[in-house]
């Protein structure tokens, strides 16, 4: 016989409060930075677990490093070909 359980009873995981448990027919009620900070960042930034906003900050950062430090290689690559004497 095989080893797993019967799926009729194994419970159903038990959720929790969260921000997505609120009717979505309220509107919210956000002071002025925090409705800056989702027009200019992100519109559901304040929606977002602790957790969820670290990983994007650090995403954000790991890419916006890797990406301008490209650019600047690439820039100053470019420079130097077009500045060489031949």
């Amino acid at each position: 016989m095989s080893a797993e359980p019967d799926l009729a009873q194994v419970p159903a995981p038990v959720m929790g409060p969260n921000a997505y448990d609120t009717p979505t027919d309220t509107p919210l009620k956000r002071g002025k930075w925090q409705r800056f900070v989702s027009w200019i960042w992100d519109a559901d930034y304040y929606d977002k677990s602790p957790a969820e906003r670290k990983l994007v900050f650090k995403l954000d950062c790991f890419l916006l490093t890797a990406l301008t430090l490209g650019w600047w290689i690439k820039n100053v690559d470019q420079s130097n070909l077009s500045n060489a004497y031949v």
